[in-house]
């Protein structure tokens, strides 16, 4: 395990849900293997229409007992398998999403688990892990109950022509930070008449990887160019791999609010842990909680760590 440093932390939503436990202590063994010293679990006020929002009534203490015991519950959790990592916890009476976009921007990392379990994507995945994969403020991974507990030491990375380089930055900074290889993949549908062949395709990817191999050399870099539907393509190349990075709006229009068709698609299906970061500005969640009404934008990077506005001097973009 890392040396860990106090002023880092990463940051988790935790509900009701078992997947929120299970995302707990994945994000527990991240912060080990990174060395970041702090772990904040987060309740916050999902509450439905029909319960009392305002402060001090009988229904928000009720809630509030309830959440904190959730926590110290889970927090018991991940201090019993990871004994030198601090664990704090807070209730918030802000809506999840957007207390967790709020808390992303002074989290190296921060994460929610994929709840429900219906056989259509739209109920494999709530608001709150679609709200904080397009709207967070530094790197979000959204995990899955199924993630494996003793995955091989690489991140895959999705590329495509245009990508932008917070994903990009963020693997590599993760991969130097972890000892983990890198295993880039191009996924493209069958050629038509004109378009690029392979060696094309593979020489492509790694100019999109030229900045980042060039700032980080010591990182072990493998590229593949393989044929098929990203999503399939990409879900199948993770499988027993620790993360899954990729950029948060890709591809195109929205499939949901703030994140894109692929995205989407691999919050949905991938066993492995997504790790997304937004390439540009999206607005916020809105706190739909009665009597709250605010629409908050998407604000810019702050602090530090991997995918943030101020990158380590090594990786440094402009």
């Amino acid at each position: 395990m890392a040396s860990c440093t106090a002023d880092r932390r990463i940051v988790v939503g935790v509900d009701s849900s078992g997947r929120a436990a299970f995302a707990a202590l994945w994000a527990a063994r991240e912060a080990a293997d990174r060395g970041i010293g702090v772990l904040h679990l987060v309740h916050a006020d999902d509450t439905p229409d029909h319960v009392d929002a305002v402060p001090g009534t009988s229904g928000r203490d009720s809630w509030r007992t309830t959440g904190a015991r959730l926590l110290e519950t889970v927090a018991r959790q991940v201090r019993a398998q990871h004994p030198g990592l601090r664990v704090t916890t807070e209730v918030s009476d802000i809506g999840a999403a957007l207390r967790l976009v709020e808390l992303s921007g002074q989290a190296d990392l921060t994460v929610a688990a994929t709840r429900g379990c219906g056989g259509h994507a739209g109920l494999l995945l709530g608001s709150v892990s679609l709200n904080l994969a397009g709207c967070a403020r530094g790197p979000a991974a959204v995990v899955r109950g199924d993630w494996n507990s003793a995955p091989r030491n690489e991140i895959v990375l999705g590329v495509a022509p245009g990508e932008p380089w917070q994903p990009v930055e963020y693997a590599f900074a993760s991969a130097a930070e972890l000892g983990a290889e890198i295993h880039a993949i191009r996924a493209w549908s069958p050629p038509r008449p004109g378009e690029a062949a392979d060696g094309d395709l593979t020489e492509e990817a790694r100019v999109l990887l030229k900045e980042a191999r060039s700032s980080y050399p010591g990182v072990p870099v493998t590229v593949d160019v393989l044929c098929g539907e990203p999503v399939a393509v990409l879900t199948e190349a993770a499988r027993g791999s620790r993360l899954l990075v990729i950029g948060a709006h890709r591809d195109g229009p929205p499939a949901s609010p703030g994140v894109g068709r692929v995205v989407y698609g691999l919050l949905s299906h991938a066993a492995t842990p997504v790790a997304s970061s937004r390439s540009a500005d999206r607005p916020a969640p809105a706190d739909t909680r009665p009597g709250a009404g605010e629409t908050r934008a998407c604000a810019g990077r702050a602090g530090r760590g991997p995918g943030r506005t101020e990158p380590r001097a090594q990786g440094q973009r402009p």
